[in-house]
């Protein structure tokens, strides 16, 4: 499993390709602070994913099991990381 950090400058193509991807795959959305601990958000199956999802976004990766994405982790300014994890729909 890799993981590997999107460049800024990439991230429109990146989100726009990566949804075209996984429309419909099980989208699971949890949010990891220091004051708010582990929070799971929501599951839902994907739409699609924009760079303004997360407020003030500073960094992007994209973990890959050699076949798919499989997690997505973005990291806003005030070290908040969002963490989205799919899985293809059964």
């Amino acid at each position: 499993m890799a993981t590997i950090e999107v460049p800024r400058e990439r991230w429109n193509k990146f989100f726009d390709e990566f949804s075209r991807q996984h429309e419909g795959w099980i989208l699971s959305i949890e949010v990891l602070g220091s004051e708010l601990g582990a929070q799971k958000e929501a599951t839902a199956p994907l739409v699609g994913i924009s760079a303004h999802i997360v407020n003030m976004p500073t960094r992007v990766w994209s973990r890959e099991d050699g076949q798919a994405n499989e997690a997505l982790e973005i990291e806003s300014a005030d070290g908040t990381k969002t963490l989205l994890r799919f899985s293809r729909r059964s």
